[in-house]
């Protein structure tokens, strides 16, 4: 198994390489082991396109062209291990407004805007940015414990780290969100045959929020170890 780094500034030809490279792959043996190609969700059509419209490849069924969830659901079904049940924007929306009812008098400053229109989906956001940043409850709490904070803003992040264990503790073993199960693909992944024996390729990531590329720096450090155990095995 190789790694290899396309390096250069933006227009100079990384992409279209690495996409020769693989068409190269496809035409010498187009039912070889997996190619998977790593993208942003909005990239994988086009590159997808340029594939179905390459005259010379005649299809091939050992390339997939695929974005980090699509690669999570991909994983799970092979190797298992996703019980729970994924939670829509609006169940998880639905789920916070209950809790915020629930404990309206213990909130110190959305207890008075409990009512309000469009807090639980604030908050559901916010709730679902901490997880894409792996910031847990028991991070707030150090957070709030161990710095001299805002009068108001302690208290708003005394309120979210209430609601997001009431949240965790409610969907604990029942319901998923996109981003634990994302969690979850990372924790599994090495157990996968199929991406063991895949020549795997990631391309586009030059804007991206701080999750993506951990999972991105997460592959690289799997392949490297790959490379090291085949070496030393």
């Amino acid at each position: 198994m190789e790694f290899n780094t396309y390096i250069g500034r933006a227009g100079t030809g990384k992409s279209t390489a690495m996409l020769n490279q693989i068409k190269n792959k496809m035409k010498q043996d187009p039912l070889g082991d997996p190619i998977v190609l790593i993208a942003p969700t909005q990239s994988t059509f086009q590159l997808e396109q340029a594939f179905v419209n390459d005259s010379e490849l005649h299809g091939s069924l050992r390339t997939e062209v695929l974005h980090f969830e699509r690669l999570s659901h991909r994983v799970f079904q092979e190797v298992g291990g996703l019980t729970e049940q994924r939670l829509s924007k609006a169940a998880l929306e639905m789920m916070i407004f209950h809790i915020v009812q629930q404990h309206e008098s213990d909130l110190k400053l959305y207890g008075s805007q409990a009512q309000y229109y469009g807090l639980s989906e604030k908050l559901a956001e916010q709730i679902q940015d901490f997880k894409k940043y792996n910031v847990t409850p028991e991070h707030l709490d150090q957070l709030i414990e161990n710095h001299s904070i805002q009068t108001r803003t302690k208290h708003k992040l005394e309120d979210i780290s209430l609601i997001y264990k009431q949240l965790e503790s409610r969907m604990n073993g029942e319901f998923i969100t996109t981003e634990d199960s994302l969690q979850q693909f990372i924790e599994i992944l090495s157990q996968s045959q199929w991406i063991k024996k895949a020549e795997v390729f990631i391309d586009g990531f030059h804007i991206c929020h701080h999750f993506r590329c951990v999972y991105v720096c997460i592959f690289q450090i799997f392949f490297i170890q790959s490379i090291i155990d085949g070496y030393f095995s």
